[in-house]
Protein backbone atom coordinates (compact mmCIF):
# COMPACT_ATOMS: atom_id res chain seq x y z
CA UNK A 1 0.00 0.00 0.00
CA UNK A 2 1.43 3.27 -1.08
CA UNK A 3 1.56 6.01 2.10
CA UNK A 4 -0.34 9.44 1.61
CA UNK A 5 1.37 13.41 2.26
CA UNK A 6 -0.65 16.12 2.14
CA UNK A 7 0.68 19.78 2.22
CA UNK A 8 -1.35 22.51 2.59
CA UNK A 9 0.53 26.48 2.51
CA UNK A 10 -0.51 29.92 2.51
CA UNK A 11 1.54 33.13 2.65
CA UNK A 12 -0.06 36.98 2.78
CA UNK A 13 2.23 40.18 1.85
CA UNK A 14 0.93 42.97 4.40
CA UNK A 15 -0.30 45.76 2.75
CA UNK A 16 0.84 48.35 5.34
CA UNK A 17 4.60 47.41 4.57
CA UNK A 18 5.09 45.34 1.43
CA UNK A 19 8.85 43.90 2.67
CA UNK A 20 6.95 42.02 5.53
CA UNK A 21 4.59 38.57 4.87
CA UNK A 22 3.47 35.61 7.35
CA UNK A 23 2.37 32.04 6.23
CA UNK A 24 1.19 28.62 7.64
CA UNK A 25 2.44 25.31 6.86
CA UNK A 26 0.77 22.08 7.35
CA UNK A 27 1.90 18.68 6.56
CA UNK A 28 0.36 15.46 7.56
CA UNK A 29 2.34 12.03 6.15
CA UNK A 30 -0.78 9.16 6.38
CA UNK A 31 0.79 5.61 7.01
CA UNK A 32 -0.76 4.06 9.76
CA UNK A 33 1.11 3.84 13.05
CA UNK A 34 3.97 5.95 11.54
CA UNK A 35 1.28 8.77 11.11
CA UNK A 36 2.99 12.56 11.82
CA UNK A 37 1.46 15.65 11.33
CA UNK A 38 3.21 18.91 11.48
CA UNK A 39 1.71 23.08 11.38
CA UNK A 40 4.36 25.76 11.11
CA UNK A 41 3.67 29.58 11.05
CA UNK A 42 6.82 32.27 9.80
CA UNK A 43 7.08 35.61 9.08
CA UNK A 44 9.44 37.33 7.12
CA UNK A 45 11.01 40.39 6.30
CA UNK A 46 12.92 41.74 3.81
CA UNK A 47 13.43 45.51 4.10
CA UNK A 48 16.57 45.70 1.91
CA UNK A 49 18.12 43.67 -1.05
CA UNK A 50 20.76 42.25 0.58
CA UNK A 51 19.15 41.42 4.42
CA UNK A 52 16.32 39.43 5.03
CA UNK A 53 15.46 38.12 8.52
CA UNK A 54 12.76 35.18 9.34
CA UNK A 55 11.11 33.56 12.44
CA UNK A 56 9.07 30.43 12.90
CA UNK A 57 7.46 28.25 15.47
CA UNK A 58 6.64 24.86 15.10
CA UNK A 59 4.32 22.24 16.25
CA UNK A 60 4.19 18.72 15.55
CA UNK A 61 2.96 14.57 16.54
CA UNK A 62 7.16 14.75 18.03
CA UNK A 63 7.13 17.91 19.56
CA UNK A 64 7.33 21.76 18.87
CA UNK A 65 10.31 24.00 17.49
CA UNK A 66 11.32 28.17 16.86
CA UNK A 67 13.72 29.06 15.17
CA UNK A 68 15.31 32.56 13.60
CA UNK A 69 17.58 33.20 10.92
CA UNK A 70 19.42 36.33 9.95
CA UNK A 71 20.41 36.68 6.06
Amino acid sequence: MLNATIRLGAEYNTPFYKPLSAGFLFSSHIAGCQSWTEGRFYANVKPTGWFGATINYGASTYGSSFGWMLN
